[in-house]
């Protein structure tokens, strides 16, 4: 699913869908989806070389930009771990899910079999201010497009 050969730890904003497992409609309760929003707004003190954009919670799917700065002294250089797409993705899906489960189990948030989220994710890199513009439009507006969403259950 990814650009072949592209360097995704290089600077640049990424534009990411991210569907839970099955689809199933698991961000419902408004405390899910402020655990949901909250470990997103965390991801710049995670990961320092990492700003975030405009984000949506959806009843089965997160929308979000977020950018990875260029070497301005805060990037994290070849001898450190890379920050890449994936690995910011890999490590909010981990924390959301965690959190998740105890929610199930203190708040009785709907069950999930296995896995909160699929294994993989959708990703665009955002080509240019109209390319981001347009990202944006759409992950605002898309809360009032949800019948229409493909994602939609």
């Amino acid at each position: 699913m990814r650009l072949q050969g592209y360097d995704y730890s290089q600077a640049g904003s990424y534009f990411i869908t991210i569907c839970t497992q099955e689809r199933l409609l698991l961000l419902v309760p408004d405390s899910a989806r402020e655990l949901i929003e909250r470990w997103w707004v965390t991801l710049p003190s995670k990961f320092p070389n990492v700003d975030i954009d405009t984000f949506v919670v959806m009843p089965n799917h997160i929308h979000g930009i977020f950018v990875i700065l260029d070497d301005d002294g805060t990037a994290v250089g070849p001898e450190q771990n890379r920050v890449t797409m994936s690995s910011v993705v890999q490590w909010y899906k981990t924390m959301t899910t965690n959190e998740y489960i105890r929610g199930v189990k203190q708040l009785g948030w709907p069950r999930f079999n296995q896995h909160l989220w699929q294994r993989d994710f959708w990703d665009h890199i955002v080509r240019n201010d109209a390319d981001l513009a347009r990202l944006r439009t759409y992950i605002e507006n898309n809360p009032s497009l949800w019948t229409k969403d493909v994602l939609y259950a």
